[in-house]
């Protein structure tokens, strides 16, 4: 297996990205909407899930 200069900029990027998340995002919001966020995840999930099963 071979890491490539993109793959590994992302990987480095990752912790960051995620501490931005929190800090623009999760740390701010309500528990309720924490929890309607989670639906909202979980619908497009599922969507996305069916979408790629269709026969393209």
């Amino acid at each position: 297996m071979v890491i490539t200069e993109q793959g590994r900029t992302l990987i480095e990027a990752a912790p960051l990205h995620a501490a931005d998340v929190r800090n623009v995002l999760i740390d701010h919001v309500t528990p309720a909407q924490m929890t309607l966020l989670i639906e909202l995840g979980d619908q497009v999930e599922a969507r996305l899930a069916k979408i790629d099963q269709k026969p393209g």
